[in-house]
């Protein structure tokens, strides 16, 4: 499961990406609200596509023990959770 999610996360990162820079050129080449918009809206699920992938990682380490530093943002998104990890 925990694999799925890795990947269900890393496959939007990569369609994101994609999208992200179509909407980009497009906004930069006829600058107008509604690309920009698009643009931005691309942009967020890219980043926050990213973030869910590091998350899935981070709990899998820290899980193992192999965690050296703790990430921050991460601890607390599992503590919101009620300390669960995925």
């Amino acid at each position: 499961m925990e694999a799925l999610r890795f990947f269900l996360a890393f496959a939007v990162a990569v369609v994101s990406l994609h999208a992200a820079l179509g909407a980009f050129r497009l906004a930069w080449g006829e600058p107008t609200a509604e690309r920009w918009a698009a643009a931005g809206t691309w942009l967020a699920l890219l980043v926050a596509s990213w973030v869910a992938a590091g998350y899935v990682v981070y709990a899998a380490d820290r899980r193992s023990g192999r965690v050296r530093r703790r990430v921050a943002v991460y601890e607390r998104w599992a503590a919101r959770r009620g300390g669960k990890w995925p």
